[in-house]
Parts: structure tokens; C-alpha cells; sequence
């Protein structure tokens, strides 16, 4: 009984995680799309962190087929895997708040967009974006820290190496400040909002940055800490590894009910 519950967790992250991802591949080939609209930096911002969800969502796939093979096949690809799960997961940080200035100098100082968000402007912000989750991904790869799937929590969880405790308490430090920083930016341009007028599709947008910062923060919070407040059993770890996929789906979801 035990065997046909994990294989039917292994099913529903494989086919939740592919049917996210194929949308995701969809809207991602429409921003790349020669449309005046997708032009725009914000778009470029998105299209990168939607870049970052997909890797995610593949990786979740893969966690799904380890569920239904009962096998992680090979420790180092469980750990690589791991790596590339995580380290992006993390990048979401960096990559939420860049959205949130974009949306911030938007909102109150559209006149200086051209300033902060040239093409060199912002591709140097996006490999600083990048850098930060690849620093975390290398440190992965070490004998001192890393990321595997548990088959028997059905999810991925830092392992026993010497460092990976502080590992994920730099993590929740850093993407916490992140986020606070997040929410922070998205509070002052939604006051402003309401004495600056923008157009219906940069509203949307900026409505689609707070449900994504608020959900992540949300995500990341409980991921952390549900252990202080939940008995440790395989559903909480079940429970929050469908959080981590919906949260790799949020965009494209928001994308279609909000975007024409």
C-alpha cells in the first residue's frame, strides 16, 4: 500500500510539474515573440526568471521519477540534481527584487527608465542576478553542503554534509532580506499608484510582482520553519514540495488570467 502511495506522489509531481512547464514553454516563446510590448526590460526580467522556473519545474519532474522508480539511480546525480533545484530556486530572490525596482522607477520616476534600465544597465543587473544562485549551486557541489531527494519524504532537503545546516540558514537569511526588501519596494509603488497613472498591461504586471513576492515569501517561510510548528511526517514535506511547484507555476497562471 505504502509503494502505491509513494508511486502516486511520483505521478502527480510528474504530471503537475510537465504541465506547468509546457505552458511556461509557451508564454516564454510569446514574450521572445517580435512584439513592441515584449521589448521592454520588465519583460526581459521576466523572461529570465521564467527561465529560472522551468529549470526548477524540470528538476521536479525528475524528483517525480525517482518517486515512482524508488531510486535516485546515482548519488552524484541526485546531489547534482539537487544543486540545480535549489540553486535556482534561490535565484528567484534576486530576481524578484530586480523586478520590483523596475516596477518601482516605473511607477514614480518613469522619466529615469532609460537611465536604470539601458541594455547595459540591465544586463549587468541580470548577471548579478545569476551570480547569486550560481555561488550557491558551486557550493553545492562540494563534500561540505548539499541538496538530494528523499525518496521516503518525498522531496528535496539539504543532507547531512558539515556545512549544510548553515547553508540553509544563509539561505533563509538572504532570500528573507531579499523579499522583506521586496515587499517593501512593491508597498511604496502601489501608494504611488494610486497618484500615478500607468496603462492597464504595466498594472498587471505590477499586480502579478506582489501576488509572486507575497507567495515566495509565504513558501519560503514555511519551508523553513514548518518544523518548529508541524510533527515531522511525510506529508508536511509532501505538502510543501507541491508549495515549491506551484510556486515555479505561479507566473504563467497569473500570466494568463491577467494578460491578454
Amino acid at each position: 500500500m505504502a509503494l502505491s502511495e509513494d508511486k502516486a506522489i511520483g505521478a502527480v509531481y510528474v504530471v503537475l510539474s510537465v504541465l506547468l512547464l509546457t505552458i511556461y514553454v509557451i508564454i516564454l516563446k510569446i514574450i521572445k515573440s517580435p512584439v513592441p510590448l515584449f521589448s521592454s526590460p520588465v519583460f526581459c526580467i521576466m523572461f529570465h526568471m521564467g527561465i529560472i522556473d522551468c529549470i526548477q519545474l524540470s528538476v521536479h519532474t525528475i524528483g517525480g521519477i525517482f518517486s515512482l522508480a524508488q531510486s535516485t539511480f546515482d548519488p552524484w546525480a541526485n546531489k547534482i540534481f539537487g544543486g540545480i533545484v535549489n540553486g535556482t530556486w534561490i535565484g528567484v530572490g534576486p530576481f524578484t527584487l530586480l523586478l520590483a525596482l523596475n516596477r518601482l522607477v516605473l511607477v514614480c520616476f518613469p522619466a529615469k527608465m532609460g537611465i536604470f534600465f539601458h541594455k547595459r544597465a540591465l544586463l549587468a543587473q541580470l548577471v548579478v542576478c545569476w551570480s547569486f544562485p550560481s555561488m550557491f549551486f558551486i557550493m553545492y557541489m562540494t563534500p561540505l553542503c548539499g541538496v538530494i531527494y528523499n525518496i521516503t519524504s518525498f522531496g528535496w532537503e539539504y543532507d547531512e554534509s558539515p556545512w549544510s545546516q548553515t547553508v540553509s540558514d544563509v539561505e533563509l537569511y538572504s532570500l528573507s532580506f531579499m523579499l522583506a526588501r521586496t515587499i517593501k519596494v512593491h508597498m511604496t509603488s502601489v501608494s504611488t499608484r494610486n497618484y500615478v497613472k500607468i496603462n492597464g498591461t504595466e498594472a498587471k504586471i505590477l499586480i502579478q510582482a506582489v501576488v509572486i513576492t507575497f507567495y515566495t515569501t509565504t513558501f519560503l517561510v514555511g519551508w523553513h520553519v514548518y518544523g518548529l510548528y508541524l510533527p515531522d511526517w511525510k506529508w508536511a514535506e509532501f505538502f510543501f514540495n507541491l508549495m515549491w511547484i506551484f510556486n515555479c507555476g505561479i507566473y504563467p497562471c497569473l500570466h494568463i488570467t491577467l494578460i491578454p
